[in-house]
C-alpha cells in the first residue's frame, strides 16, 4: 500500500456499512474511517489509536469493501440528479468516523458500548447530538466522569465544525 494512495469504500464496502453484516468490529471501524480524501499516510494517523488498524486496512482492500481512488471496483456512479444529499451523507460518515477515533483515543478498550453508539446513530446532528449525551451517560456511570465529560465537550465540537 503507497502512503500517498488516497482510498475510497467500494459499492460492496458502502452496502456492508449500510447493513451492518458480519464485519468484524476492528474491519467496520477501520472501514469507517476511510472518507475518500484522505491520504493512507493521514488515514495511519487518524487510526493510530486502533490495534493493528494497517492491517485492517489491508484486509478491507482484499476483500474489495475499500479501493484505491479511481480503480474500477471503487468508482462512484455517475452524477444523477437524485443524488444531490451525497455530500452530507458523507460528511456525516467522516464526522462518525471522527467520533470513533476519539472514543478509541479517549476510551480505549473500554470504547466497545460507545463505538456501538456511534455507528447505530443516525448522520444528521440532531441524532449525533442526543448520541453524545446517551454516550456521556454510559461513559459517566460505568467509566469516568472525566472521560465523560471530555468526550462530550471534544464530540459536540467535532459535530458543531462539521454539520
Amino acid at each position: 500500500m503507497n502512503l500517498e494512495t488516497i482510498y475510497v469504500k467500494t459499492e460492496k464496502g458502502k452496502e456492508e456499512l449500510a447493513t451492518r453484516r458480519d464485519l468484524p468490529t476492528a474491519l467496520r471501524h477501520a472501514l469507517i474511517l476511510v472518507d475518500g480524501h484522505s491520504k493512507l499516510k493521514d488515514l495511519l494517523k487518524k487510526g493510530e489509536g486502533m490495534p493493528h488498524f494497517a492491517d485492517s486496512l489491508e484486509m478491507l482492500e482484499q476483500m474489495r469493501l475499500l479501493a484505491p481512488a479511481g480503480a474500477s471496483a471503487a468508482s462512484p456512479p455517475p452524477p444523477t440528479p437524485a443524488q444531490p444529499q451525497a455530500p452530507t451523507a458523507s460528511e456525516g460518515s467522516t464526522v462518525k468516523a471522527q467520533l470513533v477515533v476519539l472514543a478509541t483515543n479517549l476510551l480505549g478498550a473500554q470504547a466497545t458500548k460507545t463505538l456501538k453508539k456511534i455507528e447505530e446513530s443516525a448522520a444528521t446532528k440532531e441524532s449525533l447530538i442526543m448520541m453524545i449525551e446517551g454516550c456521556s451517560k454510559v461513559i459517566r456511570l460505568t467509566i469516568d466522569e472525566k472521560k465523560a465529560e471530555e468526550f462530550a465537550i471534544a464530540a459536540k465540537r467535532i459535530v458543531s465544525n462539521s454539520l
